[in-house]
């Protein structure tokens, strides 16, 4: 069996691009700071699909020892967060775009409470979580998205469950205060 790992970035560069000319005064201009907003969710997807990688990598790579059961579950966990945070950096990016063109239709990236409820479901979901703008701005990514939807799930889901589990340590020393850094 192959654990390999492909993650295609050029559509989210082309993305990215694309939000650049908008962005411009002659264009949609900059009306709440979206461009901002935009920018920072599509880094914070970078950096998830890199520790997604990353993680990944260290599941499946070969050593000439056995992982402890700690670390399989560390990776395991930090696989499950980096997916569910890429989904919800993207939504995130994806409604500021959307704010830039029709201010209406998505949520507001100027008001915190509207902010809070940036979620994936906005696209897939139905009733109150669903924005309606993304049927006419992102038709293409909201049908696959809910096609996709019980994928979408199992991974918040997991997700939840990793980060509220925990471990009880048994032996070893714990440092009650930081190792200072060095700079």
């Amino acid at each position: 069996m192959q654990y390999t790992l492909n993650i295609d970035l050029a559509l989210y560069g082309e993305l990215d691009q694309f939000a650049l000319l908008a962005r411009q005064d002659y264009n949609l201009g900059n009306r709440g700071g979206w461009f901002l907003n935009f920018r920072q969710s599509l880094g914070g997807l970078y950096a998830r699909l890199f520790g997604l990688k990353r993680h990944h990598a260290e599941v499946h790579n070969w050593l000439p020892f056995e992982r402890t059961h700690r670390e399989r579950e560390y990776h395991a966990s930090s696989i499950l967060f980096n997916m569910d945070s890429a989904i919800e950096c993207l939504t995130f990016a994806l409604n500021a775009l959307g704010y830039a063109a029709s201010p209406d239709e998505f949520r507001s990236v100027t008001d915190e409470k509207q902010l809070r409820q940036i979620k994936p479901k906005n696209i897939y979901g139905t009733g109150s979580q669903a924005v309606e703008g993304y049927k006419t701005y992102f038709p293409q990514l909201k049908a696959y998205w809910e096609a996709s939807q019980n994928l979408m799930e199992a991974i918040a889901d997991q997700h939840d469950v990793s980060k509220h589990r925990s471990t009880i340590d048994r032996g070893g020393k714990h440092r009650l205060r930081p190792t200072p850094r060095i700079l």
